[in-house]
């Protein structure tokens, strides 16, 4: 009891219970040498280069209803050269004893855990000589009851799971290893478990053996893997068949106990979506099985691409019978970058962390040409677009990183999984692929898996790939000026005509908008643009070309009326366009859907630089209301954004103007309907929300306050946007809710209830809401949803606030430690860049000693103060056109 306990409080790796014996160094020799010996100096950011492992053979003794677990680890390796001391990762776990094998004969190690966060020193009494060594480590840790991260257990109606999240680098919390990527070697995993559960792991099991209430489980060796694609699942699963691969891996779902039916969509789909990337690879799916696992609830990640072992937070992998178009699609679409993963990333990984971005772009970048193939009608052109224009948001951020960011410490190993190493790295791959054309860029890819299976590659092995395929195109000199610095290009479009021929200028600079400081260096990319111009009587021309250099001129047959440089919306830059130029081409006909995107999503960029008036924007919103759901859902977002700062008394004007705007949207109603795709489902979300919300539309008003007493059994595609507006039209509605927040178990309920709980005005009732986060009956990880909605409101932003000052350290004692520092956002929510001081303060204070939190911090300061200028930069102009409203 006395070294679990150890376990239990201590934060970090450290030594408990009996001192462990005194080493007995071959030959002779004794403990005190050892103790003669100079102090051991802790490796930095990465271990020593000499102790190289071969295998790793790992046995774990597993129960998820105990708190603890206990482990054996066989590691084989090499010295590189003599050395007395082994340095490994380890975290929150005790080291009972370690020794070595060595041509010499055993050793004993004493365990130093005390030197550096994470890191063990296994020692020697002397020099233990270069060559072939296996250390055997016994030692014991915690299953995390909170946290998703290492090894950690969760509760279910009584039974108890256990489950595996090693990436980034938590695989040191389950096993004293090498935690670093280059580290790529086989796993023999054992694993000892109560009799009546399911273990799984990423290789088929090879023998079973039941002793008693224990049933001992020992898995296939891995191909090589990297430490932190290693990962196992316990517990009582439904296991639901789900046919196989071509190559005759079978294909299984995993599910929580009793949820099996809901694991059916699943099983229809995955099969075909494997299919389909075996052909887009050229290869077989490379593994011996395919599991899909279910986590209840998991903090910062939705699902995990282990090979063999693709574990899904619950609520994406099970699906009731009447799931809406939505949820289907999306368990589609991240079981396609999970599954994707499977020959890049896991097949292929990063020799280090500086390049985790190449797996994650370009998982996030293949499912939209691979789900039209399983499903036609999930066709969806306008996503990258899409996706682009968000990206780029993110990306306008002085404060932003680099896709391809050094590696200094830790904190950016944590950081590199964000909206840049997802979303900008797919945008680049897909701007690159466009110019290399599908075929010759899917020819690289495959020759790149070709050259690195079952090992590491670079960055400089995937361009060489490209360029190989394609080389015509200077990929390794283009591609590297957008993975290497931070921030996105701005193209600045100057058109001349003279005799009746036109020309296209094209100069590039940083976009960065209103408010951001300008960088130090002026900054060049190696960009790939298609200019679309209008000429003649109804003409267009189409000119491509790399901006390479400060300005391009292109020339084309006649003046053009209007020009746009991102022709097929693919582009990863931003456009930059006088306000006639603007109004131009936003009253051009005949575009493609895309570039209409396009066009939009540049132009709310152009305002938020202070480039463009708002009233631009502002007075296109009724066109835009009638186009695609994406351009309607852009107006309505805009729409949106000015109402809290309408000077006072055009309230009424607005709403009026909102409803015949949008009012039509009323009749997607309240309720999906059989014929739903995806695009409905999202218009369904904001634009009833908005016309019920924000127009006070009064029908759609009652019928939420009627609907939501009976919540438990609303579809769960619409309880949400239900419980949202019953709340506005209807505060008392507020109590019921809270109730039933309470009452329930179901984490998908209170998710949809968390949002309309935290979203309500009234202070008192907001304040009891709040309260949820700091009841020790209610998981913080369902209650923490309540807090964000709290901060789009002036009215509840104050309360919020000081409610997070008064209660900070309740709240991170509770929270999972990797969402602590996102409670910087509940403070700098407010556009008043008064406010920032304090936010800074209560960071430093509190934030700062969490891994990564100093760039999260630091960009959240940022927006800010970007839209407290944004706000004084456009306040004429919403005063002006407020005014005009009828």
């Amino acid at each position: 009891m006395r070294a679990v306990a150890c376990v239990a409080v201590v934060s970090g790796l450290v030594a408990c219970g009996s001192a462990p014996p005194k080493p007995t160094p071959p030959g002779g020799g004794s403990a005190g040498d050892a103790a003669a010996r100079p102090p051991l100096t802790p490796p930095g950011l990465r271990l020593p280069a000499t102790f190289q492992v071969d295998s790793y053979a790992p046995s774990l003794v597993i129960d998820p209803a105990q708190p603890t677990f206990a482990g054996t680890i066989e590691i084989a390796g090499r010295l590189t050269e003599a050395s007395d001391v082994i340095w490994l990762h380890a975290e929150r776990l005790t080291i009972d004893s370690a020794t070595a094998a060595t041509d010499a004969g055993p050793v004993t190690l004493a365990a130093a855990t005390d030197l550096a966060p994470g890191r063990v020193a296994l020692r020697a009494p002397g020099p233990m000589r270069a060559g072939k060594v296996v250390v055997t480590i016994r030692y014991h840790g915690a299953l995390d009851p909170l946290d998703t991260a290492g090894t950690f257990r969760q509760e279910v109606d009584g039974s108890w799971y256990a489950f595996t999240q090693h990436e980034s680098i938590y695989a040191r919390r389950t096993f004293p290893c090498v935690d670093e990527p280059s580290a790529k070697v086989p796993w023999t995993l054992t694993l000892d478990v109560p009799a009546a559960l399911v273990a799984a792991s990423n290789t088929p099991v090879v023998t079973e053996r039941v002793t008693g209430a224990t049933r001992q489980v020992r898995f296939a060796t891995t191909p090589p893997l990297p430490s932190y694609l290693v990962a196992f699942a316990v517990g009582p699963f439904d296991v639901v068949p789900a046919g196989a691969t071509s190559g005759g891996a079978p294909i299984r779902i995993l599910a929580i106990a009793g949820h099996g039916a809901e694991a059916a969509y699943a099983a229809s789909v995955t099969g075909p979506v494997v299919a389909a990337l075996e052909r887009w690879f050229g290869m077989p799916y490379p593994y011996a099985k395919l599991d899909s696992v279910a986590i209840p609830t998991t903090v910062s990640f939705g699902a995990m691409e282990n090979p063999g072992l693709i574990t899904y937070r619950e609520d994406l992998l099970e699906l009731p019978a009447d799931a809406s178009a939505s949820r289907r699609y999306r368990y589609a679409a991240v079981a396609t970058h999970e599954l994707a993963h499977q020959w890049f990333g896991d097949l292929v990984t990063p020799a280090w962390w500086d390049d985790i971005w190449l797996n994650e772009s370009f998982a996030t970048w293949l499912p939209p040409i691979i789900l039209p193939e399983v499903v036609p009608a999930w066709a969806y052109p306008l996503q990258p677009v899409e996706d682009r224009s968000r990206t780029l948001a993110i990306d306008g951020l002085a404060s932003v990183r680099a896709i391809r960011q050094p590696i200094r410490e830790e904190g950016d190993i944590l950081n590199a999984f964000d909206g840049i190493t997802y979303g900008k790295g797919a945008a680049v791959l897909r701007m690159f692929e466009h110019e290399v054309g599908p075929a010759r860029f899917q020819a690289g890819v495959r020759a790149y898996l070709a050259a690195h299976a079952h090992g590491t590659a670079t960055v400089t092995d995937f361009l060489g790939a490209i360029a190989a395929a394609a080389p015509d195109l200077d990929i390794t000199g283009g591609m590297p000026t957008f993975l290497d610095q931070p921030g996105a290009p701005e193209l600045t479009v100057t058109t001349t005509c003279t005799a009746g021929r036109g020309e296209v200028t094209l100069t590039q600079r940083r976009y960065l908008p209103l408010g951001a400081p300008t960088p130090a260096a002026a900054q060049r990319w190696q960009i790939p643009v298609c200019v679309l111009a209008a000429v003649g009587r109804g003409g267009q021309q189409r000119q491509c070309a790399r901006v390479a250099d400060e300005a391009v001129t292109l020339a084309f047959t006649a003046c053009p009326t209007w020009v746009w440089p991102n022709a097929d919306g693919v582009g990863y830059y931003r456009t930059a366009l006088t306000e006639p130029q603007w109004r131009a081409v936003l009253a051009a006909k005949k575009l493609p859907a895309a570039t209409r995107l396009a066009i939009i999503g540049d132009l709310l960029a152009a305002i938020e630089a202070g480039k463009v008036d708002l009233r631009v924007a502002l007075d296109a919103i009724p066109a835009w209301s009638r186009g695609t759901v994406p351009e309607r859902l852009l107006a309505a977002r805009l729409a949106a954004s000015v109402e809290p700062w309408l000077p006072p008394g055009t309230e009424s004007r607005y709403r009026t103007w909102l409803l015949r705007t949008f009012g039509a949207d009323k009749a997607l109603g309240l309720a999906p309907k059989a014929a739903d795709d995806v695009y409905a489902d999202r218009a369904r979300e904001t634009l009833v929300g908005l016309v019920a919300i924000a127009g006070q539309e009064p029908t759609l008003r009652r019928q939420a306050v009627d609907q939501i007493a009976r919540w438990a059994t609303l579809p769960a595609t619409t309880r949400g946007l239900i419980a949202r507006i019953a709340v506005d039209a209807d505060p008392a509605t507020h109590d019921a809710l809270l109730a039933a927040f309470r009452a329930t178990t179901d984490r998908r309920a209170r998710e949809d209830l968390a949002d309309a709980l935290g979203s309500v005005e009234d202070p008192a009732r907001l304040e009891a809401a709040l309260a949820l986060t700091l009841d020790p009956a209610i998981d913080i990880r369902d209650s923490v949803d309540l807090m964000w909605p709290a901060t789009g409101s002036a009215a509840t932003r104050p309360v919020l606030e000081a409610f997070v000052r008064a209660h900070a350290d309740e709240l991170i004692a509770r929270l999972p430690p990797q969402m602590a520092v996102g409670m910087i956002g509940w403070l700098t929510a407010s556009c008043d860049a008064a406010s920032a001081p304090a936010a800074r303060a209560f960071a430093d204070a509190k934030l700062m000693r969490f891994p990564g939190a100093e760039r999260q911090v630091k960009q959240a300061i940022e927006r800010l103060t970007l839209c407290a200028a944004r706000r004084q930069a456009n306040q004429p102009a919403i005063d002006a056109w407020a005014k005009r409203l009828r």
